[in-house]
């Protein structure tokens, strides 16, 4: 089964049932801790026939109706106790306990009490973490993602015990009822009422809804599976590939030695490299005990590289190198995995990939210059189906098409980055290089952006605009005196220019092409070096052309915010950029 693999023209392949099955796991689902007066679901007009006169209970109303008629039988305290990722419900009006909290990050979590994976569930489908999806660069994939299992939680206690932006928990939850936030892990009395009501959850017993009847069946489905390989494959992002070393034939590559401490990692990846072995006989050899990798095994990986067709290295981090709460604290691959694969890649006697399993960039810059290293490929934490994945990408059944979303920077960066600094701008009297592709101008291992296809693609501009008038009042001060820029307000705003491209795939395979536009301003009020303006993902077979449209924004789009904090559009060349080609385009008052 095809899932989207690019924006225009198609709408990703999910499953309804799915859809419905989330309602009914995150919204409606009863605590385990449900007292024995709870009612088994809302509005059960058999058990309780008074429940029948209530407006909520009323299907015929308006959602807006039976909203409104909820919230207005519910007793302060009633409310307060919604405003709670655990309720207790409310056995007057008939209304269940219920357990809101749950984590769907990727997958559905067992974190929290509004799920638990036992009896006939006993798991879900795990998507690639968000940062390898967002390597795709693909809309409708995220779209397609969230369809199958659609929240910050603890974020008043955050604000009061870690922020310390308030001295008092009282004044912390205060201060958000204020604001607006009504539950702690999101919306409910009122916002979220409407939710529960549109989902059936006051339509009486859900076995008679449709969709009641979802079971284990619908769950982890082959869609979904199917779906969670095609993320893995669309965020997978190659970085070198050396004399088109990849893909690899099986006619050619008949053993793969498989080495690195993940190469066969469920608890990293939610999954493992089984992939590889349907393709060829594949030996495993980790290297190292863990990805700490204090002690190397370096006699035994270097045996194994020796004797087989091609290498695949698979190194990186886990969640005790980076997670929530642990930084890293350098940008280099953990303890000896770098020896490890320097001395592998020495004695292969075949091609050598290096497969990176990561959050964050790493300096690999010795891989990047070491012509014993075909190929480098990030797969970030690729989820249940990232060994099928990678091995759809090194054996060709899928051509890679993934973009970095962050720079990798060398290991010199963080040592002139003090933690405590948070400008984004560089500045050059402290030697603070600054953060992101938007400031940082120093050297890269790879870019924002970077990214290998198996075909290559060509650009071509078909249409913009040279000049952009603003149209500035004959009052306006800039008309009589020489100015940088103007504010990013005025009648000018919501004026916009189309730039058209000819994208070409210039190859002899299909591929997937992320066309990017970025735009570098005049360099006024210390503005970016370069930053992203539109992108859009397309799918050519070899040779296919076709013509790609961004709208430009002139308030939005070509403004840049001054010292003040201000949008300001800056006057003077504009160049965009796509691929290799650039174009200057001037805004004139």
């Amino acid at each position: 089964m095809s899932y989207l693999r690019q924006t225009r023209g198609n709408r990703a392949l999910f499953s309804v049932s799915t859809l419905l099955l989330s309602i009914i796991f995150f919204i409606s689902k009863p605590s385990n801790a449900q007292s024995s007066s709870s009612p088994d679901f809302a509005c059960d007009v058999t058990r309780n026939p008074s429940l029948a006169g209530y407006g909520f209970c009323n299907t015929g109303l308006k959602a807006e109706a039976r909203v409104a008629d909820l919230v207005g039988r519910l007793t302060l305290e009633e409310k307060i106790g919604f405003l709670v990722s655990k309720a207790t419900g409310v056995s007057r009006l008939g209304i269940p306990d219920y357990n809101w909290w749950s984590e769907a990050l990727h997958g559905v979590s067992d974190v929290g009490g509004g799920s638990n994976f036992t009896g006939p569930v006993p798991g879900a489908t795990s998507f690639p973490q968000v940062i390898l999806t967002a390597a795709s660069f693909n809309i409708s994939l995220f779209q397609a993602i969230g369809k199958v299992h659609c929240f910050d939680c603890d974020s008043v206690e955050v604000m009061y015990a870690s922020q310390h932006y308030t001295k008092t928990p009282e004044e912390a939850m205060a201060k958000s009822m204020l604001a607006g936030l009504d539950l702690n892990c999101d919306h409910f009395t009122g916002q979220h009422a409407m939710g529960a009501v549109k989902a059936g959850f006051f339509n009486g017993d859900p076995k008679k809804q449709p969709y009641g009847n979802l079971g284990p069946q619908d769950v982890c489905t082959a869609d979904n599976q199917e779906l969670a390989r095609e993320a893995a494959r669309q965020g997978i992002v190659l970085l070198k590939n050396s004399n088109g070393s990849l893909p690899f034939s099986p006619s050619v590559i008949k053993t793969l030695a498989v080495i690195g401490p993940n190469a066969n990692v469920t608890d990293t990846m939610i999954g493992n490299y089984h992939g590889l072995v349907e393709t060829v006989s594949a030996t495993y050899q980790l290297g190292c005990p863990n990805v700490a990798c204090t002690e190397a095994d370096i006699d035994s990986a270097t045996s194994l590289a020796a004797s087989a067709d091609a290498v695949v290295l698979v190194m990186g981090t886990d969640l005790s190198i980076e997670r929530e709460d642990h930084d890293r604290v350098d940008l280099l691959l953990p303890g000896k995995q770098q020896q490890l694969v320097t001395e592998v890649a020495k004695v292969a006697k075949g091609p050598v990939v290096l497969v990176i399993m990561s959050g964050g960039g790493l300096d690999v810059t010795f891989a990047k210059n070491d012509p014993k290293i075909a190929s480098i490929m990030w797969v970030g934490f690729p989820g249940q189906a990232g060994g099928l994945a990678i091995a759809d990408i090194i054996f060709g059944r899928y051509n890679p098409s993934g973009n970095l979303p962050m720079t990798w920077y060398p290991q010199s960066y963080v040592e002139n980055l003090p933690m405590s600094n948070m400008n984004m701008r560089s500045d050059n009297s402290t030697g603070y290089p600054g953060r992101t592709y938007r400031f940082y101008s120093g050297e890269t291992v790879y870019a924002f952006g970077d990214g290998i296809s198996y075909t290559h693609f060509n650009h071509h501009l078909i249409k913009a605009p040279r000049l952009v008038f603003l149209g500035l009042d004959k009052s306006h001060p800039c008309r009589t005196s020489k100015c940088q820029s103007v504010d990013a307000i005025g009648p000018y705003c919501g004026k916009v220019v189309e730039v058209q491209l000819r994208v070409k795939n210039a190859g002899n395979r299909e591929g997937s092409h992320t066309v990017f536009l970025f735009m570098t301003p005049p360099a006024v009020h210390r503005s970016p070096v370069k930053h992203l303006l539109a992108f859009e993902k397309v799918r050519l077979g070899k040779k296919e052309k076709t013509v790609v449209r961004f709208t430009v924004d002139v308030c939005k789009d070509l403004s840049v915010v001054d010292e003040t904090g201000k949008r300001k559009i800056a006057l003077g060349e504009h160049v965009l950029h796509v691929g290799n080609l650039k174009y200057s385009l001037n805004v004139r008052i």
